[in-house]
């Protein structure tokens, strides 16, 4: 029986209003600039880029990660603004932290060191932040977009007490398991 591969990633999804308020403007970003790849996932901080497993190990991986982050502080977060990627990529910032990029580290290396998940340049280079569009603004139509998206001014303070599985099925991410922290 052949292996099967599945595509998973590593994220913190917010709870609501920010939760409601990312989904809110990536669906702004669709009715004004017909932008609508960024739907294909629930809004998102991405702590371990997308990585491809043997479907059978995902159980193990699920147990895994629940003895990894069931110890794990909360960390405060505070996202303010908007910021873009080469023209590429429009997002609500994530202002730096040590005890986030040091979450993320800690994730990168279990994730490399218990399946050989390799690491990728944006997990060496970790920049956090919440994607609201992405991989279908075209060239011409960034500077109105960016125009736009600049006028935004989103600020929410918010705690990070757990961590998101996620997996690609059919096209789209969906949430496969939370993993919250401290727990009893």
């Amino acid at each position: 029986m052949p292996k099967t591969l599945a595509k998973y990633f590593l994220a913190w999804i917010p709870p609501d209003p920010l939760y409601a308020a990312a989904e809110g403007l990536k669906g702004e970003f669709e009715r004004r600039f017909a932008l609508r790849y960024a739907q294909k996932s629930p809004s998102h901080v991405t702590l371990k880029m997308p990585f491809s497993l043997v479907e059978s190990k995902e159980g193990l991986l699920i147990r895994q990660l629940e003895a990894f982050f069931e110890g794990q502080e909360p960390i405060s977060l505070h996202l303010k603004g908007m910021g873009q990627f080469r023209g590429r990529v429009i997002y609500m910032r994530v202002l730096p932290s040590e005890a986030l990029a040091q979450l993320q580290k800690a994730c990168v290396q279990h994730l490399r060191r218990s399946y050989g998940c390799p690491e990728e340049l944006s997990d060496l280079n970790f920049q956090p932040h919440l994607t609201v569009a992405f991989g279908d603004i075209k060239k011409r139509d960034f500077p109105e977009v960016w125009a736009w998206a600049r006028t935004l001014r989103p600020e929410y303070r918010e705690r990070l007490d757990s961590l998101h599985l996620l997996k690609k099925i059919d096209g789209r991410w969906q949430l496969l398991r939370a993993f919250p922290f401290l727990r009893p």
